[in-house]
């Protein structure tokens, strides 16, 4: 009877680890596969803007999963192979940052920069300030900082309380520096978003460098807002390929502004986009990416009180280093800052 009892369990374990495989190299493929889709073909579809936009933790769970059933049938190859999954999902889809390349420290000013969006200042500048006191940055960009529904406009308290910081300001972004803003320009965006962008030239010790401070666009505003609202709650597949064109139309202007500008470059700002996709490849294809470079860890900033994405950067022009990137645990807003440590050349 023993041995009856011994053959018919064989092909039971047999069924359920050849399951636990197949299993395997289906959540193996899929990883493979939401891979390439959010690489190459990115913002062009709306379903696979949904992906790249949606926090990727989900992606995880079935892996996870069979990750716990090998071990718990202590199949040691099966689970290998589970966590190599559970690796790449989390370096590539959580965006995990081991900063790897080393290279010379160039001999110019070294500068602490911090780009930030206040909501508006609706916790207070009092608040904005200890963020902004702690971090001790050299040069600020704040993103929405202007009147809106009930908050007043924040601008003139912050610069109450940051007597000795130079200001440059345009439409809802501000620049703020310790050193000599010496010139200042704006830049508009397309498609009536009320978003600009603000250039500044700061001076350090004879050198001059330009800032790019940016806010770039959820959705369309001003004529279109209420459009836009509407393509939101009733049409998601049209809102999220139009707020996605209108980004990459945004990034276009960016790139052309930026070309036309010699010297060091430092691009900041609030891009509401994910570190993935072909908005993110534009850009990284002329700039450093400060966090990736000189950070470890995830580096989310939104939403502050539960941060699950990266959508704020420091991007820095050639010449530029970062020897240091981190987002502070602090907060006074629905953003977290975002701050790096950097050497001119």
């Amino acid at each position: 009877m023993r041995k009856t009892s011994k053959i018919h369990n064989l092909p039971d374990s047999g069924k359920r680890r050849d399951r636990l495989a197949l299993l395997t190299k289906i959540n193996l493929a899929a990883l493979l596969l939401l891979c390439l889709l959010e690489t190459f073909v990115a913002e062009r579809s709306w379903l696979t803007i949904l992906l790249l936009y949606l926090p990727q933790h989900w992606i995880g769970v079935p892996g996870a999963a069979l990750a716990l059933w090998a071990l718990a049938r202590k199949q040691p190859k099966l689970l290998l192979w589970n966590m190599l999954g559970l690796a790449f999902f989390v370096f590539y889809f959580l965006g995990f940052n081991i900063p790897l390349r080393k290279g010379s420290t160039p001999a110019g000013p070294r500068l602490r920069v911090m780009t930030y969006n206040i909501n508006y200042g609706s916790r207070g500048a009092a608040q904005i300030i200890k963020v902004v006191r702690a971090a001790r940055p050299d040069v600020l960009c704040l993103q929405e900082t202007r009147a809106y529904q009930k908050w007043p406009d924040p601008v003139p308290e912050l610069q109450r309380l940051l007597p000795d910081w130079h200001m440059a300001r345009g439409s809802e972004v501000t620049t703020l520096s310790r050193f000599p803003i010496v010139a200042q320009r704006t830049h508009a965006m397309p498609i009536k978003t009320g978003r600009v962008i603000l250039e500044t030239q700061i001076a350090v010790k004879k050198r001059r460098f330009s800032v790019f401070n940016v806010h770039m666009s959820t959705a369309s505003s001003g004529a279109n807002y209420a459009e836009s609202r509407l393509r939101q709650m009733f049409g998601l597949p049209i809102y999220a390929s139009s707020t996605a064109d209108i980004r990459r139309r945004q990034t276009k202007i960016l790139m052309s502004v930026t070309s036309k500008v010699s010297g060091s470059q430092i691009v900041m700002g609030d891009f509401n986009n994910p570190p993935r996709g072909l908005v993110y490849r534009e850009l990284t294809g002329r700039f450093h990416d400060a966090f990736h470079a000189a950070g470890w860890g995830w580096g989310y900033t939104f939403r502050a009180d539960l941060p699950v994405l990266r959508i704020d950067y420091i991007f820095l022009g050639p010449g530029i280093r970062a020897s240091r990137s981190f987002v502070p645990a602090m907060s006074a807003s629905d953003h977290r800052p975002l701050v790096a440590e950097i050497s001119l050349p």
